[in-house]
């Protein structure tokens, strides 16, 4: 009968000793977080990455906000200031149509949004309920056959452009300043020019005021191609020059770019025409209110 050689049994770990108290004393401060690298004099300041993405889908941005809509149903809004990192709740969802633009207005805060088809904007604010995913905003504004263009933010308002079937335009805004709620806001028709005849319209907010800029032609040989819109009298002004502004004219949004820092004259760039067209806006020497055009 062969023997089993006996197993050396492998030696157990003791269980640790419990640790000796320690005397309580002060806390050891913190090591204070890196503050970021100086950035020299001229240089733009480190890009930020946001890590806020994933759950949203991004709908626009306006006024230094990014608009987004929750990736699950009922698609809630939210704005997202990227500075500081917070965001602002809607109850309301963004509508399912395909949108053409988004604008937002502070003191009260308000989402306003155009679609394509059919051409409308509706908007909501903070205390707009949530709807149905198929269901349309309650508070809507169109005109029968108008296109509504170039929705601007200016002075707590919202204007855009209303065109109609012949090219003949009219500046609509809303009274959300005396209103204050989305519920009981209203556009209405501040400005009609049939006088300036079948043209291209765009609205550009420049320097603090509210402009409306023509598409350059034959037609307007002689004629101003910006007017300032007096929101107060309800009334267009030629402007003759534009100083040292290029404005960026398309019919979904307008901007506006002060070129001081390289010195150039006034501007106007037509980016929704199929291709980029520009521009050059001066006033004639001893020939006031007359422009010169150089494409």
């Amino acid at each position: 009968m062969r023997r089993r050689r006996p197993v050396a049994s492998e030696p157990v770990a003791s269980a640790p000793s419990p640790p000796e108290p320690v005397a309580a004393g002060p806390a050891e401060p913190s090591p204070p977080s890196p503050s970021p690298p100086p950035v020299a004099a001229g240089a733009s300041p480190p890009r930020r990455r946001i890590q806020a993405a994933p759950p949203y889908y991004f709908v626009g941005f306006c006024r230094g906000v990014i608009v987004l809509a929750q990736k699950n149903p009922p698609h809630k809004i939210r704005l997202l200031n990227p500075l500081t990192k917070k965001y602002t709740m809607f109850e309301a969802q963004m509508p399912s149509i395909f949108l053409k633009s988004v604008a937002v207005i502070k003191s009260p805060t308000m989402v306003f949004v155009t679609a394509h088809y059919p051409s409308e904007i509706g908007w909501v604010d903070e205390s707009t309920p949530t709807k149905d995913i198929d269901k349309d905003w309650e508070n809507r504004f169109s005109i029968k056959n108008h296109c509504l263009r170039c929705i601007t933010p200016f002075n707590g308002e919202l204007y855009a452009l209303a065109v109609d079937n012949l090219e003949h335009g009219r500046i609509v805004c809303t009274n959300v300043q005396l209103q204050q709620r989305a519920s009981t806001v209203k556009m209405e028709t501040l400005i009609s020019f049939p006088e300036l005849g079948h043209q291209k319209f765009y609205l550009v907010k420049s320097d603090g005021d509210l402009l409306l800029v023509l598409l350059v032609s034959v037609a307007l040989a002689g004629r101003p191609l910006v007017y300032h819109v007096d929101t107060q009298s309800r009334s267009l002004h030629p402007v003759s020059n534009i100083g040292s502004n290029a404005f960026f004219v398309n019919y979904i949004r307008c901007i506006s770019v002060d070129t001081r820092v390289y010195p150039t004259l006034g501007c106007i760039y037509y980016t929704d025409l199929g291709y980029i067209e520009s521009t050059l806006m001066i006033q004639r020497p001893g020939r006031s209110g007359q422009n010169v055009w150089i494409e």
